[in-house]
């Protein structure tokens, strides 16, 4: 994740202020959703599965619409 996106994600949650070196080790889990979205998509476009981009997009508005409901939010 670029250091602009930590440094904004430190800046907006009030955390202390960090290096940006020290802030990605520190707050890694923010690569989570993005790389399992990135792999899934792309077993998706390589399977040409419709199914699976219609779950992917079901749970990405699911997040959007009902954050609440999110399954994966106590991971």
């Amino acid at each position: 994740m670029t250091s602009s996106a930590v440094t904004n994600f430190v800046k907006q949650q009030g955390f202390a202020p960090e290096s940006p070196d020290r802030a990605a080790l520190r707050f890694r889990g923010l690569q989570f959703q993005p790389t399992i979205v990135a792999s899934v998509m792309l077993v998706a476009i390589l399977t040409q599965s419709a199914v699976i981009f219609l779950l992917v997009s079901a749970v990405l508005w699911l997040n959007v619409l009902a954050p609440a409901a999110n399954p994966f939010e106590n991971l």
